[in-house]
């Protein structure tokens, strides 16, 4: 019996793998490879799968694949790329094609520190492994390790490099293309032509919602609310605050960016009220002596006295008294007379 071997020939970052037949008196033929399921298994790994689909009407047996992937500049992040073979769908096992092989080269040029990778088996000499139609087979789940302790922040690892695009598209020298040795209708000699093989990506990495490694986190805010009341002014003091002080009531804000997602901001709201302090004055004379209501103390000289309590607000209300003591005087005389005297302090006649 007779293989054919099919080669990527395609166009562009997301063209359809796609292996067209013709056949005279045959229905056409079609095989779709989609490289999708990237799934992040820590900072450092991700797995993708790569599926073979009969997207035609034509019997085909799979014998043998292989493909090629082009990364991102920089996917190492200092480290060492390696590619390991997980698993595959077991009637590729069973129809006896090897285990296969993974190989992880450095791109050179405007391309250093891109990475090709490379999956192969060989041909097995059976019938191969049934390729039904419309139902994906799983040619192979794979893992990407960097030696770094995680890949670069909020990265798209396939974005293209140069003419390098995220699937190889043709064969190069150092390349390994997207390859399928086929068994069609058990017989090789009816294909006349092939007309093409090309693969597709999924989701698309140039596209608007691309597999990013080590996005950053969900934002979820977190709200603190805090209120205070203070007398005239308020330090609101490091760490909770910003070691602004205020003089007057209101709402203020301090926005600090949480720790691994720098773009998303925790905020602590301060609810300030601010009563103010309070003065009186008072300004008083009296002869010998004053009495202080404001204090109940007593006083027999003049001066400035002051007196602090608390007004309503619970602030200091400060009191002044301006007194003034005029003091008590006393005169004396000596006076002899007949029979009466009138005093002229008094205007009395004493007898």
């Amino acid at each position: 019996m007779k293989t054919t071997t099919i080669r990527m020939l395609g166009k562009g970052l997301t063209a359809l793998c796609l292996v067209l037949w013709s056949f005279a008196g045959f229905s056409q033929t079609a095989v779709l490879y989609t490289v999708t399921n990237f799934v992040q298994t820590g900072p450092n790994a991700f797995t993708y799968d790569v599926m073979m689909t009969n997207t035609g009407t034509t019997s085909i047996a799979v014998r043998g694949y292989s493909w090629g992937l082009n990364t991102a500049i920089g996917i190492g992040n200092g480290g060492l790329i390696t590619e390991t073979f997980i698993s595959r769908d077991a009637s590729l096992d069973a129809a006896g094609i090897p285990a296969p092989s993974t190989l992880t080269t450095l791109q050179t040029g405007t391309c250093a520190s891109a990475y090709h990778l490379r999956f192969t088996t060989n041909n097995t000499a059976g019938t191969g492994a049934p390729l039904v139609i419309g139902v994906p087979l799983r040619l192979g789940t794979v893992q990407v390790q960097t030696s770094a302790a995680s890949f670069p922040q909020n990265f798209n690892p396939f974005t293209q490099c140069s003419t390098f695009t995220p699937i190889q598209v043709s064969a190069l020298a150092g390349k390994t293309a997207c390859v399928a040795t086929c068994t069609i209708n058990g017989n090789s000699s009816a294909v006349s032509s092939v007309t093409g093989l090309s693969a597709i990506m999924t989701p698309n990495p140039a596209g608007a919602s691309p597999f990013i490694l080590n996005p950053p986190a969900a934002c979820v805010p977190v709200i603190t609310n805090v209120s205070a009341t203070a007398c005239d002014t308020y330090t609101w003091a490091a760490p909770t605050g910003n070691g602004n002080t205020y003089t007057l009531s209101g709402t203020y804000a301090k926005a600090v960016p949480q720790s691994g997602n720098p773009t998303c901001f925790d905020t602590t709201y301060l609810h300030l009220t601010i009563n103010n302090s309070s003065s009186t004055s008072l300004t008083a004379s009296a002869c010998d002596s004053y009495t202080w209501v404001a204090n109940g103390v007593t006083y027999t000289t003049s001066g400035t006295y002051t007196f602090t309590s608390l007004n309503a607000s619970g602030c200091v209300n400060t009191a002044t008294l301006n007194l003034t003591i005029n003091h008590s005087s006393t005169t004396s005389s000596t006076q002899v007379a007949c029979d009466t005297y009138t005093w002229a302090a008094n205007g009395v006649t004493y007898t």
